[in-house]
């Protein structure tokens, strides 16, 4: 999944005049999943959400898309996101991902370079991938505030709010493109009407040219007054083109060309009935003589088959004589057995009893080493408990040992536990005042650093301790005063500079016109002033002096580079004074870091002295909790004030415990011994009756390999036959009749034979392969005849189908080609005297000029279609490509799903978003399906609670449809207005889908504080991943709780 937020801080922002920190970690330290912020109306929850907006997406929604607020906006000056009330120069908003990387943003600061800080911000810190997020704006959708909520269904037409929300899908100028389109496709109407308009003149003069127009239609009507199939030409009407001419004649040749092929194809069938009516004597003598060789054939094969049968009954006697001499075999054998079977049965009785003997033998031995396993068993339980006693006796004097030492070591450890906690106790002394100096001398430090970092306007504002540096900042401002005393008089001195200009450039001009008067008339007296001069010449020469610098401007600009020099000395002595002061600043810091960290590294000192002592103390103490405990093992009444008291107890007991392990030992090894006696016994035992269990085995065996005992033996496993009378006696009689049965079918056999040889000594003697060879003959003379027969009978039924085949009706179907060929000829000879008349008709309108400008704008018209059809084939397409976007963007089932997860409206239960093409105008409808007909605009229907559940549907909807999102958050502004308890009771399930399943973190402000109680009773942050925050004051977090 995606990034979600785990703390967002805050500084000098908006409402936030301190530092805040928004963080979204639960209780066991998890980012939660989600978070309720509380604060009533004017506690900074709207300046949160502008701080998440302003620093994902580098801008606030209402201030970005309110046309009047971002007016004020642009031309608003001074601070904007900044808190007015802090101190510090610029405001910030940093955020921290799940992965512990940060993005930090401040505001940037006003004066020359910014008028307003209402910009972009400057990037500080950004580890984050939320940098990439904010640069390409990806987070958008992810933000519900306030006013997002109604505003989109509120447009006062369809063609507004497509407009307004264009932006979810129309990322590739898809309504421009449609809008170019359909322009496009309105120019191309308007010029095939009017090209029409003028084809309709031009075929008005064509119709004057005289063409053959009946004459050809008489032909083409003889053509199909034929009526044959797929013959057929067009009448022709009075205004013909030499297009038309062309289809016309290729339509002629093509028909022609199919007569002709028909004309071709019926020569063939002629030819073809000729060739079958010459074939028929031959057909007629094949099928005689097919008859006679079957007849030849089926004798033939009847003798070969008693030939063939009579060498298989001689096989089969064979196989019967083969058979009874193996009977014959069986039954001596049985009489072996009926002979010799008294003495068979008195061996068996001999080693049945010894056997049975071995058996008992067998049992006793079993018997006695079980006796003997039992007895080992003992044996090894008994060492076992010897060993076991001796261990637990060597053990007690080892815990005796150690009980020694532990009680040594305990008295030493309460001796050094007390000398440690008072060396702790001085020591916590000592880092308490060491740590008090560290603080004092870091928060100096850092007082000079925000100061050193501070810009020249900022330094002389800022409000600090000022101590030895009074008389430096006093010089500062009173120099800054000075400077800009100084430039202020510098613009007016250069604005006056410029009015003298204009009035010095003015007055010469009247000067010169004046000159040119007096140059003119000759008059002694001044034209401007009237003023006499005794003569025309002085009066000249006056008037030429005076044209010129009339105003002084060289004194002035003197004046200006006096004012500059000064201003750049004061401005010089200003830096210099700054740079004393940053000097000194500097100075002093490097002092007071020497001093801070030298008490730092006091302070570690001390600090490690203090934690080895710590845990030093911490090892006594376990050490003797850890003594304790065991000697309370062996005396649960163990009182470390009684301590010598208890340990002489415990080491009595020890030894009383020891005494009774000796005795134990002894009385074990007594009894271990007596059993090791009783196995060694039965040992003995149980040798000498294997040897007499050998000596019995060897006599059976002995028995056994006696020569009629294994003759019998074999006998009974050849025959597969049990030893008894009854059984033996059974197997020959079986036998006697199976050898009389053999032998009658032997004699059937040898009858039936002689009958064989009769029948064939009357049809003559051949030998086997002459009869075969003489039956492939006559099979090879019949298969030529067959063939011939069945492909004649083939190409007949092909071409007759079912008639029969007689010399009639060959003569009929002569008869009836010959006249279609006759038709065929006549047809062709008409098409050609048509297509004569055609290309005339082609030449005469050839040579018209206006038959051309026709042909010319029908083609030009066939272009103009194709590209009509092109656009309206472009213009579908791109319809489908908006509807398929609006679509994807607005994910229908999803948004039908929640929003009938939130108690929908009784009848208006499901909404469909679809855009509307009227003209090149574009409309975005939002309707409220009632039955197959009807449709409502929910907003004239909806409450305002409804309106709001529509919202957050759509919202939802668009915030959850990407399946792996880059920013994993999504933020509500005040989400729930006017619901009531059942929506809102739906619309925390809803959040608790979201949020648990489906793992979306979501972050909601609300200044409810009913719905907030409501969320952390129903998703307790105790069993759920949630987190509560509340805003106690404006722009103050609640501790918590």
């Amino acid at each position: 999944m995606g990034i979600k937020i785990k703390k967002i801080e805050l500084g000098a922002f908006r409402a936030y005049e301190e530092k805040q920190v928004f963080d979204f970690t639960n209780s066991k330290g998890q980012v939660a999943n989600l978070v309720v912020i509380f604060a009533p109306n004017g506690f900074g929850k709207t300046s949160l959400l502008d701080a998440i907006e302003w620093g994902l997406t580098k801008e606030i929604h209402r201030f970005a898309n309110n046309e009047v607020l971002k007016k004020v906006t642009k031309t608003e000056t001074g601070i904007i996101l900044k808190n007015r009330n802090s101190a510090t120069s610029n405001g910030f908003v940093k955020f921290t991902d799940d992965e512990d990387q940060t993005l930090l943003i401040n505001t940037k600061v006003t004066g020359r370079k910014y008028r307003s800080d209402y910009n972009d911000g400057i990037e500080v810190e950004s580890s984050s991938e939320l940098q990439n997020i904010r640069e390409r704006a990806l987070a958008k959708d992810n933000i519900l505030s306030h006013d997002k909520i109604e505003s989109f269904l509120l447009f006062s037409s369809g063609e507004e709010r497509y407009k307004a929300l264009a932006k979810f899908w129309d990322y590739s100028n898809d309504s421009e493109n449609y809008k170019i389109i359909f322009m496009l496709l309105n120019e191309v109407k308007k010029e095939i009407a009017s090209q029409n308009k003028i084809l309709k003149e031009i075929s008005k003069d064509i119709k004057d040219i005289h063409l053959p127009i009946e004459e050809i239609n008489l032909y083409i009507s003889k053509i199909n007054n034929f009526d044959v199939n797929e013959i057929s030409i067009n009448i022709l009407s009075n205004s013909l083109s030499e297009k038309d001419i062309d289809k016309i004649i290729i339509e002629v040749l093509k028909q022609k060309s199919v007569i002709k092929d028909r004309g071709s194809k019926t020569k063939e069938k002629i030819s073809h009935v000729n060739y079958l009516l010459e074939s028929l004597a031959k057909y007629n003598d094949c099928v005689v003589r097919k008859k006679e060789l079957e007849i030849k054939v089926n004798d033939v094969q009847n003798h070969i088959k008693r030939d063939t049968k009579r060498d298989g009954l001689n096989h089969q006697k064979e196989k019967e004589y083969r058979q009874l001499e193996l009977l014959k075999n069986r039954l001596e054998k049985v009489n072996v057995l009926e002979s010799m079977g008294d003495e068979f049965k008195h061996l068996q009785d001999v080693i049945l009893r010894k056997k049975t003997k071995i058996g008992e033998k067998k049992k006793g031995i079993i018997s006695i080493n079980k006796a003997n396993t039992q007895i080992s068993t003992q044996i090894l339980d008994l060492g076992m408990q010897i060993e076991e006693t001796e261990k637990n006796y060597d053990d007690n004097i080892k815990v005796n040992e150690i009980l020694v030492d532990n009680a040594i070591s305990y008295s030493r450890y309460e001796q050094s536990f007390g000398k440690i906690q008072r060396r702790i106790s001085r020591l916590n002394n000592i880092f308490g005042a060491r740590n008090q100096r560290f603080q004092d001398l870091d928060l100096k430090v850092k007082e000079i650093e925000n100061l050193l970092k501070l810009e020249t306007d900022d330094l002389m504002n800022c409000e600090f301790d000022l101590g030895n540096y009074q008389m430096l900042m006093n010089q500062l401002k009173e120099l800054r005063f000075c400077i800009e005393f100084e430039r202020q008089k510098r613009e007016k001195k250069k604005e006056e500079y410029k009015q003298l200009i204009e009035l010095n450039d003015d007055f010469n001009a009247l000067l010169k016109v004046g000159k040119k008067v007096i140059e003119t008339s000759k008059v002694s007296d001044c034209p401007m002033c009237s003023t006499p001069f005794d003569d025309y010449n002085k009066l000249i020469k006056q008037i030429d002096g005076k044209i010129g610098d009339v105003f002084q401007l060289d004194i002035v600009n003197q004046e200006l580079k006096e004012i500059d020099l000064k201003i750049k000395n004061q401005e010089k002595n200003f830096k210099d004074n700054l740079n004393l002061v940053r000097s000194i600043l500097k100075n002093d810091w490097n002092k007071l870091v020497r001093d801070r960290n030298e008490a730092y590294n006091k302070l570690q000192r001390i600090k490690n002295s203090l934690d080895f002592n710590t845990s030093a103390k911490e090892g006594v103490m376990k050490r003797l909790i850890y003594l304790e405990s065991y000697f309370k093992e062996y005396n649960e009444h163990f009182d470390k004030k009684e301590f010598d008291r208890d340990i002489q107890w415990i080491r009595k007991d020890f030894v009383d415990r020891l005494e009774i392990l000796k005795k134990n030992i002894y009385e074990q090894e007594k009894q271990l011994n007596i059993l090791k006696e009783k196995l060694n016994n039965n040992k003995k035992l149980i040798l000498q009756n294997e040897k007499e269990l050998n000596e019995i085995e060897e006599e059976i065996q002995e028995l056994q390999l006696g020569t009629n005992y294994m003759r019998i033996i074999g006998i009974l496993k050849e025959l597969e036959i049990p030893f008894n009378k009854e059984a033996v006696l059974k197997e020959k009689l079986k036998l006697d009749s199976k050898y009389n049965s053999i032998q009658e079918s032997i004699l059937k056999i040898e009858k039936e034979i002689e009958n064989i040889d009769e029948e064939l000594s009357c049809q003559g003697n051949y030998e086997l392969s002459e009869l075969k060879s003489i039956l492939k003959e006559l099979n090879l003379e019949t298969n030529n005849h067959y063939d011939f027969i069945t492909k004649y009978q083939s190409q007949f039924k092909g071409y007759f189908s079912s008639k029969p085949i007689i010399s009639e009706v060959f003569d009929e179907e002569l008869h009836r080609l010959k006249q279609i060929l006759e038709v065929q000829k006549e047809l062709i000879t008409n098409f050609e005297i048509l297509e004569e008349k055609l290309h005339y008709s082609k030449e005469v309108l050839g040579n018209s000029i206006k038959v051309k400008e026709r042909e010319e704008l029908i083609l030009e018209l066939k272009k103009l279609d194709e590209i009509q059809k092109q656009l309206v084939n472009s213009l579908g397409v791109s319809q489908n490509l908006i509807i398929e976007k609006i679509n994807k963007a607005f994910n229908l089932e999803v948004i039908n799903k929640i929003y009938s997860r939130i108690e929908p409206h009784p009848e208006l239960k499901f909404m469909e978003i679809s855009p509307a093409f009227i003209g090149d105008k574009l409309s975005l409808e939002i309707y409220a399906p009632i039955g197959e007909e009807r449709k409502d605009n929910p907003v004239l229907f909806f409450s305002s609670a409804q309106l709001d559940i529509l919202s957050l549907s759509i919202f939802f909807a668009k915030a959850i449809m990407e399946q792996d999102p880059i920013l994993n958050t999504i933020f509500m502004d005040d989400p729930v207005h006017h619901m009531d308890s059942i929506n809102i009771l739906s619309f925390i399930d809803l959040l608790r889908t979201f949020s648990l399943e489906l793992d979306r973190q979501i972050v909601i402000t609300t200044h409810n504080e009913n719905l907030f109680k409501l969320i952390e009773q129903k998703m307790d942050s105790n069993y759920c991943n949630s987190k509560f925050i509340k805003l106690d004051s404006h722009g103050k977090i609640a501790l918590e709780e």
